[in-house]
C-alpha cells in the first residue's frame, strides 16, 4: 500500500511538472512582457508513470540504462538527450549525469532513488540544456551529489562556474527524500537561470555560495540546511523569494544576498553569518560583507527570522518593509538597516546585541514592540525623521533615539537604560502625544544628557549618590493620588521622565524609597534636581500602576 501511495505521489509531482512547463513554473517565474513563440519542437517522451521511467543504475563497475533517452557509452558518464522521466539508483565514485537536450524543447524529470554520484572533474549533475529540469527526491531515500575541487565547467570560463549541481537553465528540486550536495569547487547548487526548492530534506556544503542563481531563487517548502564559506544564498542579477520551509544557513559571507529584492512571507529562516557579532572586528578589517539578509529592497510579511551576524542583521540598500513575522537578532553592526525608508508595522523584534538597533533615513514604527540592546543608538534616523505610533520600545543604548529630522511619538512608550555618555535624544524638532518616556542612567553626567535635545515638558532628576536598583519611585498629586510609579533594574544617578497628564505650574511629590521631595512641573523647561538624599532601606511604598520592565543584555 505504501509503495502504491509513493507511486501516486511521484506521479502527481511529475504530472505537475509536465504541466508545469506552462503552469507550475509560471507560479514562480514572472511571465514575460510579451509571449515568445518556441523555436524548437516541443517533445515529451517516455511516460509520466514512474514505473515506466528510464532507469539509470549506477555502479563503479559500469552504468546500465534501461529504457530510452539516455546512454552511458563509457560506463561512467550518463548523457540524457531526450525529454522524459529518469530514475537514478545506485552509487558511482567517479561518474556524472549530463542533461543536454540540444535541439529538443521539453523537460527532464530526474527521480533520485538512493543515488550517490561523485565526479572528480565536473559537477555531479551538469545540465547543459533543458527548458526545465525537475529533481525529485524519492521518499525514504538518501542521495548524495559531490563534485571535484578543481575544474572548469566549460573551457575559458572561471572556476566559479563549478558546483555540485550546475544548471544552465531552470532547475526545480522537490520530493520527500533527502539530498546532500557537496560543492567542492565553488557553489553547492548553481543555476545560470532560475532555481526553486519546493520540498525535500536538503543539506548543502559549499566552498563558495550554497545556492546561487542568476534570475531568482525561490524556497517554498522542505528543510534546507546550508554551510557555505561564501554566501548562503545569492543571486547575480535577480531576487530571492522565501514563502515556506525551514531554512538554516551558516555562512562565511552574507546569509542571503539578493541583488534586486528579497521577499519573505512564511517559513523559518535562521542565519549565522561569519560566526556572529563577536566577529565584527575581523570582517571590518578584512572588508568582508557578513550580513544576515541583504537586498536592494526587502519586504517581510511573515515567517520566523533568527539572525546572528557579524555585520548587519537585515540590510536594505534602499527600503526595508516589515509587516509580519517574528524576529530575534544579534548583530555586530546594525540590527535592521535601510538606506531609504525603514517601515515596521505590527511585529515584535528582539535585538540582544547591535551597534545601532533600528536605522534608516526615514524610520516609521506602528504598533511595534521592540526590545533592543545597542552600543550607540536604539533608533537612528536621517533627515526623514522618526515617527512612532502605539509602539513600545525597551532600549539599552548610549542614546535612545537620534534623528537628523523630526521625532514624533504618538501613544506607546520608550523605556531606556542609557550609559549617560551622550545626549538621551537628538532631533531637530519633536512632538510627544500620549507617549510615556522613562530613562535611567548611572553616569552622574546630567550636564550632557540633554545637550542635543529634550522632549517638551520632560523632567530630569539628578541625585548626589546612586539610587539602588529596585528602589520604588512615584510621582503623586497634592491629594496623594499616585500619577506614576516605577522601579529600575539598575543603580541610577539620573532619571529622565516624560509623561502626559501633568499640569503646568502644579506642585507634585516625588518619592524615592523613603525619601520625599516636592517639585513644580514646568511644561516649558525640564526640572533638574540634584537632591542630597540619605538613601535608606528600600521599603514600604504602596503599590502603583505597574513597574519598569527589565532591560535586555548588553553587547559582548
Amino acid at each position: 500500500m505504501k509503495k502504491v501511495l509513493t507511486i501516486v505521489l511521484i506521479f502527481a509531482v511529475i504530472l505537475a511538472a509536465l504541466l508545469g512547463l506552462s503552469s507550475l513554473w509560471q507560479r514562480i517565474r514572472p511571465a514575460p512582457a510579451e509571449p515568445v513563440e518556441p523555436e524548437k519542437e516541443t517533445v515529451i517522451a517516455n511516460t509520466i508513470d514512474p514505473n515506466g521511467a528510464t532507469v539509470i543504475a549506477l555502479s563503479d563497475s559500469g552504468v546500465s540504462v534501461t529504457g530510452m533517452g539516455a546512454e552511458a557509452p563509457d560506463g561512467h558518464t550518463v548523457t540524457i538527450a531526450y525529454p522524459g522521466t529518469y530514475r537514478v539508483q545506485g552509487e558511482i565514485s567517479d561518474g556524472q549525469l549530463v542533461v543536454d537536450l540540444k535541439d529538443f524543447s521539453g523537460g527532464v524529470y530526474l527521480i533520485l532513488d538512493g543515488a550517490s554520484v561523485s565526479c572528480d572533474d565536473g559537477p555531479a549533475i551538469h545540465i547543459v540544456q533543458a527548458d526545465l529540469t525537475v529533481v525529485y527526491l524519492a521518499e525514504g531515500t538518501e542521495n548524495l551529489l559531490r563534485d571535484g575541487a578543481d575544474y572548469l565547467v566549460q573551457e575559458g570560463q572561471e572556476k566559479k562556474t563549478g558546483a555540485g549541481i550546475y544548471s544552465a537553465d531552470d532547475l526545480l528540486i522537490t520530493g520527500e527524500g533527502a539530498l546532500t550536495v557537496v560543492g567542492s569547487a565553488a557553489d553547492g547548487i548553481r543555476s545560470k537561470d532560475a532555481l526553486a526548492i519546493q520540498g525535500g530534506d536538503i543539506t548543502v556544503y559549499a566552498a563558495d555560495d550554497g545556492l546561487q542563481a542568476s534570475d531568482f531563487i525561490s524556497v517554498s517548502g522542505g528543510a534546507v540546511a546550508i554551510g557555505a564559506y561564501g554566501d548562503g544564498i545569492s543571486t547575480t542579477d535577480g531576487y530571492v523569494e522565501i514563502s515556506g520551509g525551514d531554512l538554516r544557513i551558516v555562512s562565511g559571507g552574507d546569509g542571503v544576498d539578493a541583488v534586486t529584492a528579497l521577499d519573505i512571507s512564511d517559513g523559518s529562516v535562521s542565519v549565522t553569518a561569519h560566526g556572529g557579532p563577536e566577529s565584527f572586528p575581523e570582517i571590518a578589517a578584512a572588508d568582508i560583507s557578513a550580513k544576515g539578509l541583504k537586498a536592494e529592497n526587502i519586504t517581510i510579511t511573515g515567517g520566523e527570522i533568527t539572525l546572528s551576524t557579524a555585520d548587519d542583521g537585515i540590510h536594505g540598500g534602499r527600503d526595508v518593509t516589515v509587516t509580519g513575522g517574528s524576529f530575534t537578532i544579534a548583530s555586530g553592526d546594525d540590527a535592521v538597516h535601510a538606506a531609504g525608508v525603514l517601515e515596521v508595522k505590527g511585529v515584535t523584534i528582539d535585538i540582544s546585541e547591535s551597534y545601532e538597533a533600528l536605522e534608516g533615513d526615514t524610520v516609521r514604527l506602528s504598533e511595534v514592540t521592540v526590545s533592543a540592546a545597542a552600543e550607540n543608538n536604539g533608533v537612528d534616523a536621517g533627515e526623514g525623521g522618526v515617527t512612532a505610533y502605539a509602539s513600545d520600545l525597551t532600549l539599552k543604548a548610549s542614546r535612545a533615539v537620534s534623528s537628523d529630522g523630526a521625532m514624533n511619538m504618538l501613544a506607546g512608550s520608550v523605556f531606556a537604560d542609557a550609559d549617560g555618555t551622550d545626549s538621551l535624544f537628538s532631533f531637530t524638532s519633536s512632538e510627544l502625544i500620549g507617549c510615556t518616556v522613562l530613562i535611567g542612567t548611572d553616569s552622574g553626567r546630567s550636564d550632557v544628557l540633554l545637550e542635543k535635545g529634550r522632549l517638551p515638558g520632560s523632567m530630569l532628576f539628578g541625585f548626589s549618590e546612586a539610587i539602588p536598583a529596585g528602589t520604588p519611585f512615584s510621582i503623586a498629586e497634592p491629594s496623594g493620588n499616585v500619577v506614576y510609579f516605577f522601579t529600575l533594574d539598575k543603580d541610577v544617578m539620573e532619571v529622565y521622565l516624560a509623561l502626559g497628564g501633568l499640569l503646568d505650574g502644579q506642585t507634585y511629590t516625588l518619592t524615592v524609597g523613603e525619601n520625599v521631595m516636592e517639585f513644580t512641573y514646568d511644561a516649558e523647561d525640564c526640572v533638574v534636581s540634584e537632591q542630597e538624599l540619605p538613601i535608606t532601606e528600600r521599603g514600604g511604598f504602596p503599590g502603583g500602576p505597574g513597574g519598569f520592565p527589565g532591560m535586555p543584555g548588553g553587547r559582548r
